[in-house]
């Protein structure tokens, strides 16, 4: 899936990391919902401070998606949708393509 919210003067990188585990966890219910046995989904993302954010909910910014996020979560019906942590620039295919679509994307 590729998607923008916007470009760097307008949206921060940890919104737009918070934003896109919101967008793939939203993906992974639907298709985990649309899936007859139970199955399990894992969401993988380079920003550790996103992460934290999302396990450990305090006053901060991106409030809003967090909690959407960990809504979303309780909501799987069933269906385990875990997060985990990837090391970014570590040559894992799926994460230097996301980070080289990020780069081209948001450049003003």
């Amino acid at each position: 899936m590729k998607r923008t919210i916007g470009t760097s003067d307008q949206v921060n990188v940890y919104i737009a990391e918070l934003a896109a585990i919101k967008e793939a966890v939203d993906s992974a219910k639907a298709i985990l919902a649309a899936t007859p046995t139970p199955q399990e989904a894992t969401v993988y993302s380079d920003c550790m401070s996103a992460l934290q954010a999302i396990a450990n909910p305090a006053r901060q910014s991106g409030q809003s998606i967090i909690a959407h996020i960990n809504q979303s979560l309780c909501e799987s019906k069933g269906r385990e949708i875990q997060l985990a942590w990837v090391p970014s620039h570590s040559d894992i295919p799926g994460n230097e393509a996301a980070n080289e679509y990020a780069r081209t994307t948001t450049r003003p």
